[in-house]
């Protein structure tokens, strides 16, 4: 829960300053935000986390979309929020998702102008590993 935690608190963060900008110009547009992550239970606590801190006017007014990768398909946001649910205690296994390109580059490539990734585990300790699993994806 931590992640979804931090990933709530920067999407409210982004709506906030977003609103700021458009107090007093009225040739703003919102900022629209996508989050996905790969697993359907992530995204189902996503969508409970968020509708506690956003109204749906809010949802709308910035196009908030929570979903999986096929969710995105052929479809994107200016800013995209990637929860990969992955913490201390997960399987390496449960990146099995990076093997499957076309979900992977559906999920990383949605972004008009800015990505944020959430994960809930030390970086470096993955690092080797998503190396591996991506290096396995371009050579399929």
């Amino acid at each position: 829960l931590p992640e979804i935690e931090a990933l709530v608190k920067k999407l409210h963060e982004i709506v906030i300053e977003d609103e700021r900008k458009g107090v007093n110009n009225p040739e703003h547009k919102p900022v629209s935000i996508g989050i996905i992550s790969p697993f359907r239970a992530q995204v189902e606590q996503l969508k409970i986390s968020v509708s506690k801190v956003l109204s749906e006017h809010m949802m709308e007014k910035h196009q908030i979309e929570i979903g999986t990768a096929h969710t995105f398909q052929g479809d994107e946001r200016d800013i995209m929020l990637i929860s990969w649910a992955y913490a201390q205690n997960s399987y390496p296994q449960s990146l099995i998702f990076l093997q499957k390109p076309n979900l992977f580059n559906v999920a990383i490539t949605r972004a008009r102008y800015k990505t944020i990734n959430f994960i809930s585990k030390n970086p470096i300790s993955i690092e080797f590993y998503m190396f591996t699993l991506i290096c396995s994806i371009n050579t399929v």
